[in-house]
């Protein structure tokens, strides 16, 4: 890519792995490149040719997976995470810095300079994602080391009254002191390197309810049953409904505000295919 003079940041896993004692430690899973929408749009025509897989564009998101040899390779062309307003509002701010603001920094891979988002952004968009997964397919465990690694490497230096306003401007306040909660508390944390970190009753309820939520749904929802996709269409939907709303109930005890956004955003989303299903059908 840097031969035709397209430029990315590394996002999420081998980057992450830098914070760690031993970055091998770290199993590597999918690369994630993040380009600016110019770039984002070159690098499909670059390496499209060269792939023996291509999964479905999501456009909302810009994000497109591929697999190029043995690498599982997604490009990201937006911060966005499909949730609520109010964070993709933050993570489309986080993305202009990035590439108006220049809050890149770098390491190098051997001889490769490779370049990352500063600490201050990859902090929030670490966040944002678990959030992602946590209210739409499961997260997991690695995930939440992986932003209290991100933590505990840079807490000298994160910007808290920014990360601070961000948190709340977009919303998430809630979430993530129940996630520090459960990272002090069940992952050995230190609470000291752990912002906003209150030591309380209710976020120790909380964090026991997320984590008993994640371990159950399993890394990344693997413990969930998806054989109905493979059901009649309107037995799959059923289905579908029944199981998101069941998840969400049990989510809406820790969470109630978003969790009963996202459920209704479920609703929308699921009632725009059926009417798009029938116009296409006539």
């Amino acid at each position: 890519m840097r031969e035709v003079g397209i430029y990315a940041l590394l996002v999420k896993g081998q980057g992450v792995a830098q914070n760690y004692e031993r970055p091998l430690w770290r199993a590597s899973g999918d690369i994630d490149f993040y380009l600016s929408e110019e770039n984002y749009n070159k690098s499909k025509l670059l390496l499209k040719p060269l792939a023996s897989r291509i999964d479905n564009e999501n456009e909302y998101t810009k994000h497109c997976g591929m697999t190029i040899n043995s690498w599982e390779i997604e490009l990201h062309g937006s911060l966005r995470s499909g949730l609520w307003g109010k964070l993709e509002h933050v993570l489309d701010n986080v993305q202009y810095e990035l590439f108006c603001g220049g809050a890149v920094r770098s390491w190098m891979n051997g001889k490769t300079p490779v370049f990352l988002p500063r600490v201050d952004e990859d902090v929030f968009y670490v966040f944002s994602h678990i959030l992602q997964h946590f209210y739409k397919e499961g997260v997991g465990l690695r995930q939440i080391c992986d932003w209290c690694r991100l933590l505990w490497s840079n807490k000298e230096s994160i910007n808290l009254k920014l990360l601070e306003y961000r948190i709340r401007e977009a919303g998430v306040m809630t979430e993530w002191k129940t996630f520090a909660s459960l990272a002090v508390h069940y992952l050995g944390m230190p609470n000291d390197a752990m912002p906003f970190y209150t030591k309380s009753r209710r976020w120790l309820c909380n964090g026991s309810k997320t984590l008993s939520i994640i371990l159950a749904s399993g890394n990344f929802g693997h413990n969930n049953d998806y054989t109905y996709y493979n059901k009649s269409y309107w037995k799959y939907k059923y289905i579908s409904f029944m199981r998101h709303s069941r998840d969400s109930a049990k989510r809406f005890l820790i969470f109630p505000r978003d969790s009963f956004v996202m459920w209704m955003k479920m609703i929308y989303v699921g009632i725009k295919e059926l009417f798009q299903r029938k116009y296409l059908s006539n």
